[in-house]
């Protein structure tokens, strides 16, 4: 499975640096970095970007222009607005981001909050897949044990997906005949 693409945007150095360790160090994603709104957008036409983790407040073109440009080029691509100027926090949740954090940033949280937005994203993705074979599995939703199972990538995990697909399965035939009857 590929990895999920995440684009930098601050036009601190430092930033950009600490956020290639974070994520880096997570292991689980690719990731570029800008350093202006122009060089986002360049490297969005260029990679296939699911998440955009931008600063508001920078010369030329500002965070705000930016996620306009994303959502009316780029519609699937999200955002997470990072800024140290509180009053700009409200106009930045007019623009329809995943969030919005205050600077400094704790690593932890946002760290937490990419891989929040991934997993919510696959559910999402689950439940469509299933929906177009007529079967609704938002059950997933509710069981968070029952995706760290499916989710897990050792060979006890695949037998355990097996099992509970099965078992998903016979329930699924068993109800269809319940409601025929």
């Amino acid at each position: 499975m590929k990895k999920p693409r995440l684009l930098f945007v601050d036009d601190e150095p430092n930033i950009l640096d600490d956020l290639e360790e974070i994520f880096g160090y997570a292991g689980k994603y690719e990731f570029f970095t800008a350093g202006s709104g122009r060089e986002a957008l360049e490297i969005l036409q260029k990679h296939g970007i699911d998440l955009v983790i931008t600063d508001i407040k920078m010369p030329e073109m500002d965070g705000l222009k930016l996620a306009r440009q994303i959502h009316q080029n780029f519609p699937g691509v999200k955002i997470i607005f990072i800024t140290a100027v509180q009053d700009l926090i409200g106009r930045a949740v007019k623009v329809d981001p995943v969030d919005v954090m205050e600077k400094p940033i704790r690593s932890d949280i946002l760290l937490h909050k990419v891989e929040k937005y991934f997993e919510n994203k696959r559910r999402i993705n689950i439940g469509k897949w299933a929906a177009g074979g007529g079967v609704v599995l938002t059950v997933f939703q509710g069981f968070s044990s029952v995706m760290q199972i499916i989710r897990e990538p050792s060979f006890s995990g695949m037998i355990q997906n097996f099992v509970f697909i099965a078992l998903l399965g016979f329930f699924v035939v068993v109800l269809i005949r319940l409601w025929r009857a």
